[in-house]
């Protein structure tokens, strides 16, 4: 087995053709590991810009890239065609990143600026950061959110002095420390993606999001029916919806008992799913709703004065 640390350094910068700002990758380096997780080659390349010929200066200082260097690289589609003859990837290869966020910079280059639109050659993947934390918790360490590299090779009494953080391959490296510091075969497996997927890219890019008409529900439109909590009958909706926030109400009037209330549903589209919530109003929260909206009526009238 080989493990191929991987890291991306980008520069955020203006795309007159696609008319807004994009985060362009502009070095791409990786280590290499055999299975004694003992470094056996290096990769490094600096990719020359297609959108810009001056780098921002934040980023110059971040990763010592100059713009010179910059001008001095080559293409993006060369880049990645000598990142895939050195990496060879395969079934006995794993490549990790520190987390999930260099796959989205790297498909949105390959479809912007890989005029083939081959993929980038990933293969079987971890997020190296989701496992490091892991492996943090179960010993006990309490952890608010998503740690920088930087504080776990702290964590880890790991010396970052002789690397240049911020540099591609020099990331790389310390990624391979923290690597040797928590690996355990059985977990890493169990933590394997197949980038080659078809829906791979797809799930990776979509963004869950909340709909906002209950036309969008389609055939499945019979769950938002509700049942009235009187007599047991499903309620005629009696008016449109109408979003508020995540929610969407609406007024429903019960044919047996007569029964009127109001119900809300909240609908939120995932890759896979379309997940349905739904609740009755209570006459409490009804009130409260209303109460509120008096204030914000006014303040809207006050603004037009």
């Amino acid at each position: 087995m080989r493990y191929i640390l991987l890291d991306f350094e980008w520069n955020n910068a203006y795309s007159v053709p696609h008319k807004r700002f994009l985060n362009e990758i502009t070095q791409i380096g990786a280590v290499m590991l055999d299975e004694r997780l003992e470094v056996i080659d290096v990769f490094d390349v600096v990719v020359r810009s297609a959108l810009t010929k001056r780098l921002r200066r934040s980023f110059t200082e971040l990763t010592g890239i100059t713009n010179e260097r910059m001008l001095a690289g080559v293409p993006f589609g060369e880049a990645v065609a000598r990142y895939r003859d050195w990496a060879r990837v395969g079934d006995d290869t794993i490549t990790m990143t520190w987390s999930n966020s260099d796959l989205y910079a790297v498909t949105e280059n390959i479809r912007n600026f890989q005029p083939d639109g081959a993929p980038f050659p990933i293969g079987n993947y971890i997020d190296l950061q989701s496992f490091v934390m892991a492996a943090l918790t179960k010993r006990g360490v309490s952890l608010a959110g998503q740690i920088s590299l930087a504080h776990a090779a702290e964590l880890f009494s790991i010396s970052t002095e002789p690397f240049q953080l911020h540099s591609a391959p020099d990331d790389c490296a310390v990624c391979a420390a923290l690597l040797r510091q928590t690996f355990d075969a059985d977990a890493l497996a169990a933590r394997v993606l197949d980038t080659d997927a078809p829906d791979f890219f797809e799930r990776l890019t979509f963004k869950p999001h909340y709909l906002k008409s209950a036309a969008e529900v389609g055939s499945r439109g019979e769950e938002l029916r509700f049942a009235c909590e009187a007599c047991g009958a499903f309620a005629k909706r009696v008016t449109k919806w109408h979003a508020k926030g995540r929610w969407l109400f609406a007024n429903f009037r019960c044919p047996d008992c007569g029964n009127r209330f109001r119900g809300k549903v909240m609908l939120k589209r995932t890759y896979d799913d379309l997940i349905i919530q739904k609740r009755i109003v209570p006459p409490l929260e009804e009130a409260a709703e209303k109460a509120q909206a008096v204030p914000d009526e006014m303040q809207r009238l006050s603004e037009t004065v």
